[in-house]
C-alpha cells in the first residue's frame, strides 16, 4: 500500500522530528512498531500459520531473495526511512541471527493490533511489542550503562502503524461485527491501548514519535472481493465510517500526549490520504492499475491467495514473465531450477584467459547447464526435460571483461592480436556457447551488446587526463557488429533458432551523456567508490583500498560502483529487454520469447 512517493512524505516528517531537538538523524536509533506494512520479518519466528507469514516466493521478489518475511514484493516504509537516515536495515528483534540493536530494532508483526484479542494467539499484539522494548532496554543498561543507553533512547524515533487489523479482523461480508460496543466505544479502546504503548516508550526514555493513520481499508482488493453477491464488489462504508473515526481521535490524542508528556513531540503521516489518492487516480504517481493487486486471485486478485500457501494454492502475478527469482546454481541452499538457473559470474569473459583462475569462464558455465540437464532427466524424465529446454530463454551478458581485463595505462591493448582477431575469438566463444545450448534443445537467446566500456569510471580514473579509451572503444564497437552478424548467421544456420538482441551500448551511452532525461542527476561518476570519478575500485573497502564515499543518494547516480550501474537502471533495462521497441532489443523482445510458455503447472 505504500509506494516511494509515499515513503519520501513520512521520511521528510521523521528528519523533521529528529531535527527538533538538534540531534543528527544517523546518530538516531529506529525503533519499529506495529502490523504487516512494518513487519521485517517477526512472524517467522513465532508459533503461526501462514495466513500471517510472508517467508515464501514471491513475497521479496523485486528486492530480497531469499523472502524475508515482509509483506511486500520488496522494501517496507521503514527500510527506505533507515536508508534516507543512513542507518543500516533495522534488524528484526525475533531473529536469532540478530544481537546488535544500537541502530534500532523492529518488533511489528504481521497481522498485529492495538488489541490483544485482535489474531489472538498468532501474532505479537502492541502491548507484547512494547514488552519486547523494554527487554531490550535492560540489554541495553547492562552493555552500554545507563548513560549511554538514556541518550540512545531519547534520540532514537519510534515509528507505528498499527490499528487496521483491529478494524479489518471483525469484518464479514455484510456488516462490521464490533458488537457489543458502539463505533465510538470500539475506536476508544483501540486508541487508548495505542496511548498505554506510548507512555510505556516515554517512562523508558522515548521522546519522539513517528505514527501512521489507518489506510482506507474499506477499499482495499480483499475487502471488495469479499463482498460478492448483491453487494457487487463495492467498498465497505461501514468500514470506512469507522476508520475514519479512528484517524480523527488518534489525531486528537496525539495532540493530548503533547500537551501532557513533557517533550512529547510526534510526526502524524496521513496514509490514509496517500493511499486513497494513488487508488483513485494512480497514473498520476507512476502506477497503471490502482483497484486490483498484482499478486493474488479473484476479483481484482483480492483473495489473499498470494504464494499459494494460505488455503488456495493458485494465483496470478504480474511481474514480467510471472518468475521467482532464479536461483544461484552454486548456492548450496538451492536444489529447485525447474524456473531456470544462474550461472553468471562477475568478473567472467567468453575466454577462458579472462581473469582466469578466479572466475567461473563461459564454457564452464555451459558445462554446468550440461550437469543440470543430466539431474532434469533423472528427476523428471525426458519428455519433460525435453519441453522445459526448448521453452526455456537463455539471458547473456558477456564479452566486456574481454576487454577489460587486459587493459592497462598504454595505448596497446590486445598484443598480440589484431583488433579483428580478438573479437574473432570472443564471439566464436559466445557462438559454440550458443550451439552447445541449441544441442541441448535451447531455441531462444537473450543477449545484450557490450557496454561503452571506454568511458567507464574504472578505465578513466587509470589513464593519463582522465580521458576515454579510444582503442577500447573501437574494439567494443568491432565487437557489437560481429556480434550482430553472428546472429543472423545461427539464425539461418540453427533450426529454430530466435533471438532478441538488446542494445545495451546506446542506452547506456544515452543514460551517461543525458542523465537527466532518465531520471538520474550523474552520469559519468560512481557513487561509490574512491579517486577521479569515484573510478577506483574500493567500494567497501575490501580490494586493496580500504578508504572509499559512498554518495548521499545512490539513485541521483548512474553508476552505483566504479563499474557497475545502480537498481534503478537495471529495471529500466529489464523493461526494455522485455518489450522493448525494435529499435532497442531485436528482432524479437523477451516478452515474445518468454510468453507463450508461461505457465505454472507443467512441473
Amino acid at each position: 500500500m505504500a509506494d516511494a512517493n509515499i515513503q519520501l512524505l513520512l521520511v521528510s516528517c521523521l528528519l523533521m522530528l529528529t531535527g527538533c531537538l538538534g540531534h543528527s538523524i544517523k546518530h538516531a536509533a529506529l525503533f519499529v512498531f506495529g502490523d504487516s506494512l512494518l513487519d521485517s520479518g517477526n512472524n517467522n519466528y513465532i508459533n503461526t500459520t501462514t495466513e500471517f507469514q510472508a517467508n515464501f516466493w514471491p513475497y521479496g521478489i523485486s528486492y530480497f531473495n531469499p523472502p524475508s518475511g515482509r509483506f511486500s514484493d520488496g522494501r517496507l516504509i521503514h527500510d527506505f526511512i533507515a536508508e534516507y537516515a543512513n542507518l543500516p536495515l533495522i534488524p528484526t528483534y525475533l531473529d536469532p541471527r540478530n544481537n546488535d540493536f544500537v541502530y534500532g530494532a523492529n518488533f511489528a508483526s504481521g497481522g498485529a493490533g492495538a488489541l490483544v484479542e485482535t489474531h489472538a494467539g498468532f501474532v505479537i499484539n502492541l502491548k507484547t511489542q512494547l514488552h519486547y522494548f523494554g527487554d531490550l532496554e535492560k540489554h541495553f543498561r547492562q552493555t552500554l550503562g545507563d548513560a549511554k543507553t538514556d541518550q540512545l533512547l531519547s534520540d532514537a524515533v519510534y515509528l507505528f502503524s498499527c490499528g487496521g487489523n483491529d478494524y479489518v479482523a471483525p469484518v464479514g461480508n455484510d456488516s462490521v461485527l464490533y458488537a457489543p460496543y458502539t463505533y465510538e466505544q470500539y475506536v476508544e479502546m483501540v486508541i487508548e491501548n495505542f496511548t498505554d504503548v506510548f507512555k510505556g516508550i516515554y517512562e523508558k526514555g522515548g521522546r519522539k514519535f513517528g505514527v501512521l493513520t489507518v489506510p482506507p481499508l474499506a477499499c482495499l482488493p480483499n475487502i471488495r472481493a469479499g463482498r460478492a453477491g448483491r453487494a457487487g464488489y463495492t467498498c465497505n462504508q461501514e468500514l470506512d465510517v469507522i476508520t475514519n473515526l479512528h484517524n480523527q481521535k488518534l489525531s486528537k490524542k496525539l495532540k493530548e500526549l503533547e500537551k501532557q508528556l513533557e517533550g512529547f513531540i510526534y510526526s502524524k503521516f496521513d496514509i490514509y490520504t496517500e493511499v486513497n489518492n494513488r487508488m483513485e487516480n494512480p497514473s498520476r504517481y507512476g502506477f497503471k492499475i490502482g483497484d486490483t493487486a498484482c499478486c493474488g486471485s479473484g476479483p481484482l486478485r483480492g483473495i489473499y491467495s498470494c504464494g499459494g500457501k494460505r488455503g488456495v494454492q493458485e494465483f496470478q502475478l504480474s511481474e514480467y514473465a510471472g518468475l521467482p527469482i532464479i536461483p544461484t546454481y552454486l548456492d548450496p541452499r538451492n536444489n529447485e531450477f525447474v524456473y531456470g538457473a544462474n550461472f553468471a559470474s562477475g568478473g567472467a569473459g567468453a575466454l577462458v584467459e579472462s581473469h582466469a583462475g578466479f572466475v567461473v569462464d563461459l564454457k564452464t558455465q555451459l558445462q554446468y547447464l550440461y550437469d543440470l540437464e543430466k539431474q532434469f532427466r533423472q528427476n523428471l524424465g525426458d519428455s519433460k526435460t525435453d519441453k522445459l529446454l526448448s521453452n526455456a530463454v537463455y539471458l547473456f551478458s558477456c564479452g566486456g571483461n574481454d576487454y577489460l581485463s587486459p587493459v592497462g595505462n598504454n595505448d596497446s591493448v590486445l598484443y598480440p592480436y589484431t583488433h579483428d582477431q580478438y573479437v574473432r575469438m570472443v564471439i566464436g566463444n559466445i557462438s559454440e556457447v550458443f550451439k552447445g545450448i541449441h544441442e541441448k534443445g535451447g531455441r531462444k537467446i537473450g543477449i545484450t551488446t557490450v557496454a561503452p566500456l571506454a568511458c567507464w569510471p574504472s578505465v578513466r580514473a587509470e589513464r593519463p587526463g582522465n580521458t576515454c579509451n579510444e582503442e577500447l572503444d573501437a574494439i567494443t564497437s568491432l565487437h557489437n557488429q560481429q556480434l550482430s552478424k553472428k546472429l543472423v548467421e545461427l539464425e539461418e544456420e540453427l533450426e529454430g533458432f530466435k533471438y532478441a538482441l538488446f542494445d545495451l551500448n546506446t542506452e547506456v551511452s544515452n543514460r551517461m551523456k543525458n542523465p537527466s532525461k532518465y531520471g538520474f542527476k550523474v552520469g559519468d561518476t560512481s557513487c561509490c567508490g574512491s579517486g577521479p570519478f569515484g573510478g577506483i575500485y574500493s567500494c567497501g573497502g575490501k580490494r586493496g583500498v580500504t578508504e572509499f564515499d559512498l554518495c548521499d543518494n545512490i539513485n541521483d547516480y548512474y553508476f552505483f560502483d566504479s563499474n557497475h550501474n545502480n537498481e534503478v537502471v537495471n529495471r529500466q533495462y529489464a523493461e526494455l529487454l522485455w518489450d522493448g521497441e525494435s529499435s532497442v532489443t531485436a528482432p524479437y523482445n523477451l516478452k515474445e520469447l518468454f510468453l507463450p510458455q508461461v505457465t505454472k503447472e507443467s512441473f
